[in-house]
């Protein structure tokens, strides 16, 4: 490991972690220093971001206020439409800006005359354009006319997995405590606060029959989760350390499927600790300025990390740099 030896930031007096910040650090310190502390951005986002929170946020709201299938599937397609990515609202269905993975794109889901309006050159051998892609190399009329394509794909696959949450979901909810509610835990020193947002606080019907307070926490993802996922992340034990509901739970929606994996359970006290104590130490760490990268990052989930040219080549033109008042 390469640690950083230059003069250290001064922090600020109170830090702010979030369960996503938390997880930066720990695939790779440096690239959470870049990030948080010198504020620096990258100029695209990726698919697993944006698609996650349109479904994450129609689906939730369906649950709460008793929509119809198709009315979540009018709100998917809102939250789908637009979003503020580095104060500006871009059109997902028209930029250069998003980053999808190969896995997204299914040609079958995508409207022929949609299809009929992109560069043919570009379906001549999609695994080289995704690769140019990947490599930050694809031109940028290439690179909006694979988003527009991926883009529709990634609504047809959001519509089937709407259908299948509302098969398998909706009629085990019997009551709607919270949703997207936030929690901010101060540390006992009162130098950092934890927040974030519990999706879902509800009665669920378990497969025993009976009907129980469950706090869950709606993903997408490309493959299902593994079974231990409850005790194996760190996310629902921040959470459930807020809130002390109990039973906590995993909803998966699965893109390459249709299908929903439902994972409930309890998390020990000894599991408890043991992700505070990891989280303590961050802190630490953070404070005390130990960054050091982590080559095996770099390539992490089949795309290059967004900061390698800064890292190795002490690039930063293909960045955006931002005041950052803390964490």
């Amino acid at each position: 490991m390469e640690k950083k030896e230059k003069e250290p930031k001064m922090m600020p007096s109170k830090i702010r972690l979030s369960h996503s910040s938390l997880e930066k650090y720990h695939l790779c310190s440096e690239r959470w220093r870049l990030h948080y502390q010198e504020g620096y951005r990258t100029n695209s986002i990726g698919s697993a971001l944006f698609f996650g929170n349109a479904f994450g946020s129609a689906v939730q709201e369906g649950a709460k206020n008793g929509l119809t299938i198709e009315e979540t599937k009018i709100l998917f397609d809102k939250y789908f439409k637009s979003m503020d990515f580095n104060g500006e609202i871009i059109d997902l269905e028209n930029t250069d800006k998003t980053r999808y993975y190969k896995g997204d794109l299914k040609i079958e889901y995508v409207p022929l005359e949609i299809i009929s309006t992109v560069d043919p050159k570009i379906l001549e051998d999609l695994p080289s354009v995704f690769k140019l892609q990947n490599e930050g190399n694809l031109h940028y009329d290439y690179q909006k006319d694979l988003n527009k394509l991926c883009w529709y794909s990634m609504k047809y696959k959001g519509h089937r997995l709407i259908e299948s949450y509302y098969e398998k979901v909706i009629p085990r909810i019997k009551k709607v405590y919270e949703i997207e509610k936030p929690i901010n835990l101060e540390t006992n020193d009162g130098s950092a606060h934890l927040i974030g947002f519990i999706d879902l606080i509800v009665d669920f019907e378990m497969d025993d029959g009976s009907v129980q307070k469950v706090l869950f926490d709606n993903k997408t993802a490309s493959k299902p989760y593994s079974k231990n996922a409850i005790i194996e992340k760190q996310q629902l034990t921040i959470y459930e350390y807020a809130e002390n509901i109990g039973k906590v739970g995993y909803i998966v929606a699965i893109k390459d499927t249709f299908k929903i994996q439902i994972l409930i359970g309890e998390i020990p006290i000894d599991i408890q600790e043991k992700y505070i104590t990891i989280i303590d130490e961050t802190l630490h760490n953070i404070k005390n300025n130990v960054f050091e990268k982590n080559p095996k990052s770099c390539r992490a989930f089949g795309q290059i990390c967004e900061f390698y040219d800064i890292c190795f080549k002490s690039d930063d033109s293909k960045l955006i740099k931002k005041e950052v008042k803390n964490a």
